[in-house]
Parts: structure tokens; sequence; C-alpha cells
């Protein structure tokens, strides 16, 4: 449900959708970085895995405003 909510959403806000076949960290970190990228929709895996990954800061991010993360339990 959630995937469909955000397809929706992008395509009423007239939002571009960027997809990556393989996720790899310099791949998501280059492609927030080049596509300005302000929406991020992870599972929490993938989420802890770039966000704990020491190259994350590495990339200007400041133009990432929103993470959502669904698809499974969040733990601290």
């Amino acid at each position: 449900i959630s995937a469909t909510l955000t397809l929706l959403s992008s395509i009423f806000y007239g939002s571009c959708r960027i997809l990556v076949q393989k996720f790899e960290h310099e791949t998501i970190f280059r492609t927030i970085h080049h596509y300005k990228v302000n929406f991020l929709h992870l599972p929490p895996y993938y989420t802890y895995k770039i966000t704990e990954h020491p190259e994350f800061n590495v990339y200007d991010n400041s133009q990432l405003k929103m993470l959502l993360i669904t698809g499974g339990s969040v733990i601290e």
C-alpha cells in the first residue's frame, strides 16, 4: 500500500521517480547527490545500511527533506 501511495503522490505532485536496479551504497549516494533527491522511500534494513555507512556524510545530503521507512519494524 505504501508504494502505491508514494507512486500516486509523486504523479499528483509531478515528481520524478528514480529507480536503481541494485542497492549499492555508492550508487545511492551518487544518485541522491546528482539528482538532488528530496524524498527517499526505503525499507528499514536499507535505511540503516545507508545512514550508518561512513560515506553517508561525505556527500551533500542537505536537499534530502524526507525519509519514508516502510515494509517492516524499525528498531533503535
